[in-house]
């Protein structure tokens, strides 16, 4: 994993009398962050650069695994790079998650189409993101995993505050 330079790494966070001189990330503090996640090929697949900067408070569990681990310990104005494995990302693929469902059981927003990624009602009350992978008579496949589970991702997290 690496690990760009760290600010608490260069610099002392406490003061010779104990108190803090940079505030480090801790699981239930609020920072607000900018960064980029990138798959193995380098596509970016999301950014907050250009954007409002993401505000979270760490061990919430609003964001994946990695990131918030990647968090902890950090300083407003530190910068690193992580290699999450999908385990801690987005999770692995789960062959479990690809179901063949009757199409009169489901209720979809928009057309059925090879390919497509939408919302599905598979039950009621019960809706779920899925890609469409097959229509074969009555009988359509849904993948209903996300679609970077599997997949080991980068992430650039800039530290803007640390609240």
């Amino acid at each position: 994993m690496l690990r760009a330079a760290r600010l608490s790494a260069i610099f002392p966070v406490e003061g010779e009398d104990g108190s803090e001189l940079l505030r480090t990330a801790r699981a239930g503090d609020r920072v607000r962050v900018h960064y980029t996640g990138r798959l193995s090929d380098g596509t970016v697949f999301d950014s907050s650069v250009n954007r409002t900067p993401l505000e979270l408070v760490v061990g919430d569990g609003d964001v994946i695994p990695g990131f918030e681990k990647a968090l902890v310990g950090l300083s407003p104005g530190a910068f690193v790079i992580e290699n999450i494995p999908a385990q801690q990302a987005f999770g692995a693929y789960d062959h479990d998650l690809v179901l063949n469902v009757d199409k009169r059981r489901i209720a979809v927003k928009g057309v059925l189409e090879v390919g497509k990624r939408m919302s599905v009602e598979i039950e009621p009350g019960r809706e779920v993101q899925a890609k469409v992978i097959a229509l074969e008579g009555q009988t359509v496949t849904l993948d209903t995993n996300h679609p970077l589970a599997g997949k080991d991702v980068t992430l650039e997290i800039e530290v803007l505050e640390v609240l």
